[in-house]
């Protein structure tokens, strides 16, 4: 597939970005520079969304889903406010050089840091540098956050910040969980109350039911009384322990990541959860909704699955992301994206 000149240009700008999401300004800057009669012309917003068109087409470019609050749609026509690099294998081997741009003041440290480095720095040590510095600079962090959710947006990955705590960025250098902005979560107790809600909330990670268990509304207001941690691939044992209660659920609901696995878990727990007299183990259809909204498409592993559990409008969306291969961290519902939800009901 040939590029043209304009989506050329972008597509090395998104590929060399230290960011997962590019702002839009950062690409129109990009593409202004590239060609200046851009500045004035009044068809600048129909080139540039060609150009992202394109780039998304020929699978170098993530657009955040239409029906999300990632777009800024007056004037006509609507552009992304962030475009996605895809996010490859880890330890890409960015160039090992700092930045030409100076580093926040909190990373002074960096620079003689990294030229008595030895061994030279990793790939994914540059690469979390250069998350931390954009963060910062954008003020990005607004509340303290799971390690896994943090880790996602820093690095694609939403594993790899955790091994990365004990290594030298933090141990010999400057970097900490208090300047992240994140923290270590323990494994909960398996349920908690957030509120007289009819709904029982299970979910599948642990980072993910913390973060629910701050941003659930207590005043009355929601429909979620009951947080579940569901503990991955022993989700029957907390179907067992709700229904061994004296007073069972109502409104039984699950939400997980979105991979193969992550729906198989709950599609083979219906029998389980109807067998202990359960109510019917349903998804929480709008927390998988802001999933694929926000969520950025890791490499996964393609399988045939049943996907009839799933809500009938998310189901095409879903069988697109497993047909490429793709998977949807539970952990991109973070924190601070659920902060800024109404979640009265899920």
């Amino acid at each position: 597939m040939t590029l043209s000149r304009l989506a050329t240009h972008l597509a090395e700008t998104i590929r060399t970005s230290r960011r997962v999401w590019v702002p839009m300004e950062d690409l129109r800057r990009a593409a202004v520079d590239s060609d200046s009669s851009l500045i004035a012309a009044p068809d600048q917003r129909h080139r540039l969304r060609d150009a992202l068109e394109e780039l998304r087409d020929a699978g170098l470019a993530i657009l955040p889903s239409e029906s999300g609050r990632s777009w800024e749609r007056i004037p006509h026509p609507p552009l992304p406010l962030r475009v996605a690099r895809p996010v490859g294998p880890r330890d890409p081997r960015p160039a090992l050089q700092p930045p030409g741009r100076g580093w926040h003041h909190r990373l002074s440290w960096v620079p003689r840091f990294l030229t008595t480095l030895r061994p030279p720095p990793t790939g994914n040590e540059m690469l979390l540098l250069s998350g931390v510095q954009d963060m910062l600079r954008e003020e990005a962090a607004t509340h303290d956050v799971p390690t896994a959710e943090r880790s996602l947006h820093l690095l694609g990955d939403e594993k790899l910040l955790d091994r990365m705590l004990t290594g030298r960025l933090f141990t010999r250098g400057g970097l900490s969980t208090e300047l992240l902005r994140t923290r270590q979560v323990g494994r909960p107790v398996t349920t908690g109350t957030i509120g007289p809600g009819p709904v029982t909330l299970i979910v599948e990670n642990v980072a993910t039911y913390d973060s629910l268990s701050r941003t659930l509304p207590r005043d009355g207001s929601g429909a979620v009384g009951r947080l579940v941690f569901g503990q991955g691939n022993d989700l029957r044992s907390a179907l067992a322990a709700l229904a061994a209660e004296p007073v069972p659920p109502r409104d039984l609901r699950y939400f997980g990541d979105l991979d193969p696995a992550g729906v198989r878990i709950p599609t083979r727990s219906v029998t389980v959860a109807a067998g202990l007299g359960l109510p019917p183990l349903e998804p929480a259809a709008r927390l998988y909704a802001l999933l694929l909204d926000v969520g950025i498409p890791q490499p996964g592993r393609k399988a045939d699955v049943d996907l009839s559990w799933l809500p009938g409008d998310l189901r095409p969306r879903v069988a697109a992301l497993f047909a490429a291969g793709e998977r949807l961290a539970q952990e991109w519902v973070g924190l601070e994206e659920l902060a800024a939800c109404d979640l009265t009901d899920v």
